[in-house]
């Protein structure tokens, strides 16, 4: 991911990585502004379950009153209060 760009999101450095996936610090090209971005490893993909569990915990650690928002395709702008 680092280096490569996915739709308008330019991967800049790998920030993390547990058991759900890789977390990236990337740039978002049509707004200039840094987001991170969660990678689901291919397995977990397939089930939507754990898809909505991933989804569900990061929206629960960053909302809008830190400064997130959630984005159609699902990063979300680094930083915050």
């Amino acid at each position: 991911m680092v280096g490569t760009t996915i739709s308008h999101y330019k991967g800049l450095e790998k920030i993390g990585q547990g058991g759900m996936g890789e977390g990236y610090r990337a740039e978002d090209t049509n707004l200039s502004r840094e987001v991170a971005i969660k990678v689901l490893p291919e397995q977990f993909t397939i089930d939507s379950s754990v898809t909505e569990r991933s989804l569900t915990g990061e929206r629960r650690r960053v909302g809008p009153e830190k400064g997130g928002t959630r984005l159609p395709s699902g990063p979300r702008p680094l930083g915050g209060p």
